[in-house]
């Protein structure tokens, strides 16, 4: 009897460690405002003044998830510079080619897209190789404020084109940030 309740004891805690060791990703309401502006950051920041940033909106959507490993809308607010949105996006291929953006339009108008960094490719064989490009989207204040109820659709286009839907009820969490003095 002893050996058997060592052995449920020991089954236990090995469902608890497991259990435990999960990654648990945050559940977000992506059509609830509230529920997105609790997990915006907010920071200050000596070059950037206050700093908003959303959550990444590739866990949102299967397709983004596919296509982007990171999508952020980051709202900041300098005294010199006034107020800046900027979509900063990660774009993680398996497959076998650059997508090399070179152009960007937000609601239809042609906006600043600028390419941060590119990851050489590493393949494991020929059919199958990882590369990353890290782009900044700038957004105009009307833009966002444009998205907060029919959201915003974003454009890339290089080798291939690619569209992010960025939700009414993110640009309404990104502007409820915005400090009343």
């Amino acid at each position: 009897m002893k050996f058997f309740t060592q052995i449920v004891v020991l089954f236990i805690l090995g469902s608890l460690h497991s259990w435990a060791a999960e990654d648990k990703e945050t559940a977000i309401d992506w059509a609830s405002a509230e529920d997105i502006k609790s997990h915006i950051i907010l920071t200050l920041e000596p070059q950037k003044g206050e700093v908003a940033s959303g959550p990444n909106l590739a866990h949102s959507d299967k397709i983004l998830s596919e296509q982007f490993s990171e999508i952020y809308l980051v709202r900041s607010t300098h005294l010199d510079d006034g107020e800046k949105y900027i979509l900063y996006i990660t774009a993680l291929y398996a497959d076998d080619g650059w997508r090399d953006y070179t152009s960007a339009t937000a609601g239809g108008d042609d906006v600043p897209l600028a390419l941060l960094s590119k990851t050489a490719p590493s393949c494991n064989d020929k059919t199958t190789c990882k590369y990353e490009e890290r782009l900044a989207v700038s957004l105009s204040f009307f833009d966002v404020i444009d998205a907060m109820s029919a959201g915003l659709n974003v454009i890339l286009t290089g080798n291939q084109t690619s569209h992010i839907k960025i939700p009414g009820s993110y640009c309404t969490a990104i502007m409820q940030t915005i400090m009343i003095e």
